[in-house]
Order: C-alpha cells, then structure tokens, then sequence
C-alpha cells in the first residue's frame, strides 16, 4: 500500500510525464468534451487488452481521424464515411463507432447531438497526440497507447481502491447529462 502511495523516484517520473502528456492532449476541450476525452481514452485502453488486435499510435492516428472526418462531414449536412488506409485501424474505427453510438444511445437527444458534434473534436485531440507521442519520450510504435493504458489503468485502480470496491465494476454512463 505504501508503494503506492510513494512509488520510486523513476516510477513518479513516469507518472508525471504520462499525466502530462495527456493533459497537453486534453487542453483545450470543454467539460462537456473533456467526459467524452475519458470516455473514449478508457475504450481505447481496452483495446490493448485484445491479444488479437495489434494496434500502433499510426493506426490510432488515422483511425481517429478517419472517423473526426467522419463526423465533421456529417456536421455540415453530408453523409461520408471516410476510411483509413489500414486494416487494423479500419477495426478500431468500426468499434469505435460502436462505442460512441452505445454512449449516444445512453443519453438523450440533445445530448446524443452535442456528443456527434464534439466527437469530431475529441477525436482530433486523439488523432494529434498519437502522432506526436514519439517527440516526447520514444517507447516504441505504441507510446501513446501505452501512456494511455497506464494512465486509465492507474486511475480504475485509484478508484476501486478508494471505493473499496473490486477491479469488476458494473457499467455505468461515461456522460455526464446537462
């Protein structure tokens, strides 16, 4: 227990420089945006844990903005699926859009509207940090999955922890309705 709460000095570096790296891909989103940020971090957390699906931050880039282009053109009143030029990432698209279509079912109308919009948003926040992962520190053609993992892995233990509750939670919406 104290390990966590005092993890070794290179540990705390990590930590930091990952959290950081996040917040630097968040900047800029409204809290409405932010929800969603996390929601869609969390799904793509998950993904690493799909031993079938070898996923790399260029496919996480193109599927993200294969699918903002998506959603952006849907905005100004055409409907045009743009695809990416990978398989994998093409994969990651078609569950994504499962997702979002899932969190959109969750809530109401005028939220469902503001989540399409600000999907396109959070999506290019996604798309910029997954090509400019490597800049920073270069762990590898998934850097900027593994960060992701480790963050979201570290705050779904924080809170189990702190709930007292175990790692299984039950699900529950990632929006928060206005």
């Amino acid at each position: 227990m104290a390990a966590q709460a005092h993890p070794p000095a290179p540990v705390r570096r990590q930590q930091e420089r990952d959290l950081a790296f996040l917040m630097a891909m968040r900047e800029g989103l409204s809290a409405t945006q932010s929800d969603l940020f996390w929601a869609v971090l969390t799904f793509v957390a998950g993904l690493r844990a799909d031993p079938l699906v070898k996923i790399v931050d260029e496919d996480l880039a193109d599927g993200a903005a294969a699918l903002a282009a998506t959603h952006e053109t849907a905005d100004r009143g055409l409907i045009y699926e743009h695809r990416p030029q990978s398989l994998v990432a093409q994969r990651f698209v078609t569950d994504l859009k499962t997702f979002l279509a899932n969190l959109g079912a969750e809530a109401d109308a005028a939220t469902a509207r503001t989540t399409d919009r600000d999907a396109a948003v959070v999506l290019r926040h996604l798309e910029q940090g997954a090509r400019q992962a490597r800049k920073g520190v270069d762990e590898g053609p998934a850097t900027a999955l593994d960060v992701i993992a480790r963050v979201v892995g570290a705050a779904t233990r924080q809170r189990s922890t702190r709930d007292g509750e175990s790692s299984v939670e039950s699900p529950r919406p990632l929006l928060v309705r206005p």
